[in-house]
């Protein structure tokens, strides 16, 4: 079953994501944070397993 991402904040040039069911898990979440990264148009991301969270400057 795909996991439920919440859009948790948006500002100018910024987005975060949650997925509170993938909480802890690191290399879930780098993985996620790497085809975020991968997505033509400079966009960079970072993964925080504490709060299952990825942010990428949009």
């Amino acid at each position: 079953m795909t996991p439920k991402v919440r859009r948790v904040h948006k500002a100018s040039g910024r987005l975060r994501l949650r997925v509170a069911e993938r909480r802890g898990d690191r290399p879930w979440l780098n993985a996620i944070a790497e085809r975020i990264a991968a997505i033509p148009g400079g966009l960079q991301a970072a993964a925080s397993k504490t709060i299952a969270s990825t942010t990428s400057p949009i």
